[in-house]
């Protein structure tokens, strides 16, 4: 590998223009930092499209050429959901002609299902956008989604999950491909965490409830209704007329969990939601979501979101201490 790396950027569907004016900015700076390091590695990135018109204004792309040279392929997060996007033809050649070539393939957010589309991902493991997470399951079942990870390093081939987590994946390019030192200096530079993060942290639980089922989301609407309280299974099977195996058999179906299980996810993000919008402790919070062991809540915040919940309301409160 030369002392100056070629980054090639795919340009595809709605390319978020912010993610590509930041990777520009950002190997651009990272150059700028390392040219004080007699070692340092030069970064060049290229814009690659099929479709000029989804260059953004007063920049230039090359077309989809075989012989591109890349040391590193980046195909960067989109502002449409995956169901209005399916990778042409022409781009996933493309990326696998680039995988054969040799090149570091890697994506953030949506650009992992471009990966995916040109079966780079299967029988691999991958990350994307959590909200995602169940559409791309059902679309590539080849693939080992983890979604809770915030990177996914295969070796060739390199997945972020969130839409700025492309700051995570240049990270990682800057201390694979540069220097660690420079990674750390572009970290503080950009005030961004070098240290790994995980999609875990950021989740908030979303239930479906169009999912026509009228039963379920009935009983769905109670456990919404009366999360502080101690329920039983045949109370909330009542609440939806069904005898209790028939709703934890049809439950499960729609929304993918057993009842107490989403009851638990429910009275966390209350709990989330507590700790980001208010000053109240930590133990009355507890009790207000329906714990009564303050413990035990402890310990389930910390399997499910990776940190404690005092960590969290440090790092998401959005009220002054």
């Amino acid at each position: 590998m030369s002392d100056n790396l070629r980054i090639g950027l795919l340009l595809y569907g709605k390319t978020l223009r912010s993610s590509v004016h930041g990777i520009l900015e950002f190997f651009e700076a990272a150059t700028e930092v390392g040219s004080r390091e007699s070692t340092i590695k030069t970064f060049e990135v290229l814009l690659f499209s099929e479709d000029q018109t989804l260059v953004p204004q007063g920049m230039k792309a090359r077309r989809l050429r075989k012989d591109a040279n890349l040391d590193v392929v980046i195909v960067p997060p989109q502002s449409k959901t995956p169901n209005a996007h399916e990778c042409s033809e022409g781009a996933a050649r493309w990326l696998q002609e680039q995988a054969a070539a040799e090149s570091l393939i890697t994506s953030a957010c949506v650009g992992a299902f471009l990966l995916a589309e040109a079966g780079l991902l299967d029988g691999k493991r991958a990350t994307t956008h959590w909200l995602l997470a169940d559409t791309f399951r059902t679309r590539y079942p080849l693939v080992t989604l983890e979604e809770e990870a915030m990177v996914v390093d295969e070796g060739s081939i390199i997945t972020a999950g969130g839409v700025t987590a492309w700051l995570d994946l240049a990270l990682l390019l800057l201390h694979r491909l540069s220097s660690p030192s420079i990674a750390a200096t572009m970290g503080k530079y950009f005030l961004v965490d070098t240290g790994l993060r995980e999609q875990k942290y950021y989740r908030m639980f979303q239930p479906k409830l169009d999912h026509g089922d009228e039963a379920v989301t009935k009983a769905q609407r109670y456990l919404h209704s009366h999360f502080r309280k101690a329920l039983s299974n045949a109370e909330i099977a009542k609440s939806a007329h069904l005898s209790v195996r028939t709703l934890q058999r049809r439950f499960c179906a729609v929304t993918g969990e057993s009842t107490t299980s989403y009851l638990r996810k429910l009275r966390l993000q209350k709990a989330c939601e507590y700790l980001e919008t208010t000053r109240k402790a930590v133990d009355d919070i507890v009790f207000s979501v329906g714990y009564e062991d303050a413990s035990a809540f402890r310990r389930v915040f910390r399997e499910e979101l990776g940190i404690t919940p005092g960590q969290y309301r440090r790092r998401f409160s959005l009220v002054a201490a």
